[in-house]
C-alpha cells in the first residue's frame, strides 16, 4: 500500500534532463581558468573543507597550486576513481562533528542568525 502511494507520487514529479551543451561541459576536463575562477570565488572566513585549507590559502597561493591541483582533479575525472588518500573526506568515511557555540544566550533560538560577525 505504502509502496504504491510512493510510486504514484514519484510519477507525478517531472524529471529534469541535461541539455547536450551541459552534458558536454560536465564530461570535459577542467581547464586552468575554470579552476582559478573557482578558487578565487571561495568565500573568505569560512570553515575549511576536508583538505583543512581555508579559502584565504587558495586566494593567496592560487597561481602556485593551480597547475598541480588541475593535474590531480583531471586525473580523478579521467580515471573516474578517487585515490585512497582522497577518500577520507567523503560521506562513507568516518568523521568528527563538533558543535560550535555562537556568542549570545544559548537558550535563544537562532541566535547565530542574529549575531553580527
Amino acid at each position: 500500500m505504502v509502496d504504491q502511494r510512493v510510486r504514484t507520487y514519484l510519477q507525478t514529479i517531472p524529471l529534469l534532463s541535461l541539455t547536450p551543451e551541459a552534458r558536454t561541459s560536465l564530461e570535459t576536463l577542467i581547464n586552468r581558468l575554470e579552476l582559478l575562477e573557482a578558487m578565487t570565488a571561495l568565500k573568505p572566513a569560512k570553515s575549511p573543507g576536508p583538505d583543512g585549507l581555508l579559502a584565504e590559502f587558495y586566494h593567496q597561493f592560487s597561481e602556485t597550486v593551480v597547475d598541480r591541483l588541475l593535474e590531480v582533479y583531471n586525473e580523478v575525472l579521467e580515471r573516474e576513481d578517487l585515490p585512497g588518500s582522497m577518500n577520507y573526506g567523503l560521506w562513507w568515511s568516518p568523521g568528527l562533528v563538533s558543535l560550535l557555540l555562537y556568542r549570545g544566550d544559548p537558550g535563544k533560538p537562532r541566535r547565530h542568525e542574529q549575531d553580527n560577525w
